[in-house]
């Protein structure tokens, strides 16, 4: 298992890669080899967004890191051999985005209100 995460360093990354985080969408579009190569890219930026921001949680809390080191693109490439694998990437590459992306507000209850719990 590897830290996967669509950090903002890893956006920065992909959307500096691909014109900006306008244009992240293009990247699953065209041809099967650009859209492989544009997920396995991607995918290996979330894995360095994940093992950094492990990295920094077990600095702040004065933890050693012992896990993975992320892999590159090109190892990646090498370990997703199947149409199952490239799928199962793909899904995970989305659905950190989608994580990501989500917004999550936790209100205080108003002074009027007493809090419950």
């Amino acid at each position: 298992e590897y830290p996967f995460c669509y950090t903002v360093s890893a956006q920065k990354e992909i959307a500096d890669t691909f014109g900006g985080i306008e244009k992240i969408k293009d990247a699953f579009s065209g041809t099967a080899e650009e859209v492989r190569d544009n997920a396995l890219y991607m995918a290996a930026a979330m894995m360095r967004g994940g093992e950094q921001r492990e990295r920094l949680r077990c600095k702040m809390y004065g933890e050693t890191y012992d896990g993975p080191s992320a892999l590159t693109a090109k190892e990646l490439e090498d370990v997703v051999v199947t149409a199952a694998d490239m799928s199962e990437l793909m899904n995970a590459v989305l659905q950190a985005m989608k994580a990501g992306n989500e917004v999550s507000v936790e209100l205080m209850p108003s002074k009027k209100e007493k809090a419950t719990g």
